[in-house]
C-alpha cells in the first residue's frame, strides 16, 4: 500500500478539487471521489468541503486492490503509469468505466453466452494443456510466449464465434468491453492480427484443436451441462464450402465426384468438387459424431469429394461400448456394419435400397424410427451454418479448415451448454 500512497499523492497533486458536473451520473466529486462512491463507503458530509483522507480509505478497495495494481503496474520500472500522473489518473477513471459496464453486462448477462459460462468452466486444466504444447513447440523451434495462452485461445475463440477476420478480431479486442473481459488482456499490450494469425496456425497442428474440444466436453460434463455417457452417437457429414472465389467457367464431374470438363482452377489446392442437391460444390466434407443432444464430440475433415461410407471408422474412437451408433444411408455397407460389431456397438444405420432391390416395409419402418434420434446433428450443422456462419470456409487448406471446424465445433457446444443455464450467473 506504501506504492499506493505514493501514486495517489502524484495524481491528486494534478486534480482539480471539487466539481459538480451534472452530466456526471456519479454525482458530485472531489479528490477523485464521486458522491455516489462516498456515500456507498459511508461518508456523510459535505462533498465540496471533503479532505483528502477519504481518497486513502475508498480508492484501495475500489480500484487498486480489485484490478491487483500493486502486483501487475508498479512492479515494471518501465510501465508508463510509473511516470506519469495523468496516465495513471486515466487509468483510475478507465477502472470506474470498466465497472459500471461489468455492472450493466451483468444484468444482461443472457446477452453474453461465453461470459455466463465464464463462473462456471474451469480453464485451468485448458491452460495447463495449452502450456505444455508450447512448451514442447519452444523447446522445438526456440522463442518466447509473448502474450498469455489462455487469453489468446480465448480470443480466437471469439473471432470464431462472430466470424471476424483478424483484423476486426484486433479492432474488437481493442473497443469492445465484453471482450476484455472474456479474453483478460492487459488493456495496453493487445495482440495485434498477425500475432493472432500466427498463434491460430499453432492450435492447427498436432491435434491441438481435438484435444481442447475433448477437455472442455469433459468440462461442460463435469458441471452438469453434458451427458457423462450418452446412450447415442449421431453420425452425419455436411460440405464446408472452400473460401476461394466461385468458378465461372462450366464443369462436369463424373460419379465419383471428379472433375472431367475444363475449368478454370481454384487458389484452394486441398478442395474438391462434390454434387448434392442437383448442385456442384468446390469444398471440404466434416464428417461429425454428436451425442443425442447435439453436442459434437468428434470431426473429421476430408476433401469434399469423399464418401463417407469409408470414414465411419475415425469417428468410432471413444465411443463407450453398446452405444447405438445412428447414421443416414451414406453408411450403410456390410464393412460398417461389421466394424460397428467388433466395436461391441449397436447398429443404428439406415438402410438403403439398391438397384432392383427395394427396402421392405420393416426396413423403412426401421428408418423412420431411426431419423427421430438422428435429426440432433442436422440441427447442430444449422447453428453452425446461421449462427456461426459456417457453410464457407475462411481459410485455404485442409489443416487450417479442420481447425477452423474444432473452433467452430466448441462454439457450438459452449453456447448449447450456455442455453442449458437456467438462471442468469452473476459476472
Amino acid at each position: 500500500m506504501d506504492r499506493f500512497n505514493q501514486f495517489i499523492n502524484r495524481v491528486l497533486s494534478h486534480e482539480d478539487g471539487y466539481v459538480n458536473n451534472p452530466k456526471d451520473p456519479g454525482g458530485e466529486t472531489n479528490w477523485s471521489i464521486t458522491k455516489r462512491t462516498a456515500l456507498a463507503n459511508g461518508y456523510t458530509g459535505s462533498m465540496r468541503s471533503m479532505t483528502r483522507n477519504p481518497s486513502y480509505q475508498y480508492l484501495p478497495q475500489g480500484i487498486w486492490g480489485c484490478y491487483h495494481a500493486d502486483r501487475d503496474l508498479c512492479k515494471n520500472p518501465k510501465n508508463p503509469l510509473n511516470s506519469s500522473p495523468k496516465i495513471f489518473k486515466g487509468f483510475l477513471m478507465s477502472t470506474f468505466f470498466q465497472q459500471t459496464a461489468q455492472a450493466m453486462i451483468a444484468k444482461h448477462i443472457d446477452r453474453f453466452p461465453l461470459l455466463k459460462l465464464e463462473q462456471v468452466i474451469d480453464w485451468q486444466p485448458v491452460e495447463q494443456y495449452l502450456n505444455r504444447q508450447k512448451t514442447r513447440y519452444i523447446r522445438d523451434h526456440r522463442g518466447r510466449p509473448a502474450y498469455p495462452l489462455l487469453a489468446m485461445f480465448k480470443a480466437v475463440l471469439l473471432g470464431q464465434w462472430h466470424s471476424l477476420s483478424d483484423p476486426e478480431l484486433e479492432h474488437s479486442l481493442i473497443t469492445r468491453i465484453d471482450f476484455n473481459l472474456f479474453c483478460h488482456f492487459d488493456e495496453m499490450n493487445i495482440p495485434d492480427h498477425s500475432t493472432l494469425c500466427r498463434y491460430r496456425n499453432w492450435l492447427a497442428q498436432d491435434n491441438t484443436l481435438a484435444e481442447l474440444l475433448d477437455l472442455i466436453n469433459r468440462q461442460l460434463t463435469e458441471k452438469g451441462l453434458k451427458v457423462e455417457k450418452a446412450q447415442a452417437a449421431v453420425i452425419d457429414a455436411t460440405i464446408i464450402q472452400t473460401a476461394g472465389s466461385k468458378q465461372r467457367q462450366s464443369i462436369e464431374v463424373d460419379s465419383e465426384g471428379e472433375i472431367t470438363g475444363q475449368t478454370t482452377p481454384s487458389k484452394d489446392k486441398d478442395a474438391r468438387w462434390v454434387k448434392k442437391n442437383g448442385h456442384h460444390q468446390l469444398g471440404y466434407k466434416q464428417h461429425t459424431r454428436t451425442d443425442a443432444e447435439g453436442y459434437i464430440e468428434k470431426l473429421h475433415i476430408t476433401a469434399g469429394n469423399a464418401h463417407e461410407c469409408k470414414h465411419l471408422l475415425p469417428l468410432l474412437a471413444g465411443i463407450a461400448k453398446e452405444t447405438t451408433v445412428y447414421a443416414d444411408k451414406g453408411y450403410d455397407s456390410a464393412e460398417n456394419r461389421k466394424y460397428l460389431e467388433e466395436y461391441k456397438l449397436k447398429d443404428g444405420i439406415m438402410s438403403k435400397s439398391h438397384r432392383n432391390r427395394p427396402l421392405t416395409e420393416a426396413q423403412t419402418r426401421r428408418n423412420k424410427y431411426l431419423s427421430k434420434t438422428r435429426y440432433v446433428v442436422e440441427q447442430s450443422f444449422g447453428t453452425l451454418h446461421r449462427k456461426f456462419r459456417y457453410a464457407r470456409a475462411a481459410y485455404f487448406g485442409l489443416e487450417k479448415v479442420a481447425a477452423q471446424s474444432h473452433l467452430k465445433a466448441i462454439c457450438l457446444n459452449l453456447l448449447k451448454a450456455a442455453n442449458r443455464l437456467r438462471a442468469p450467473i452473476a459476472a
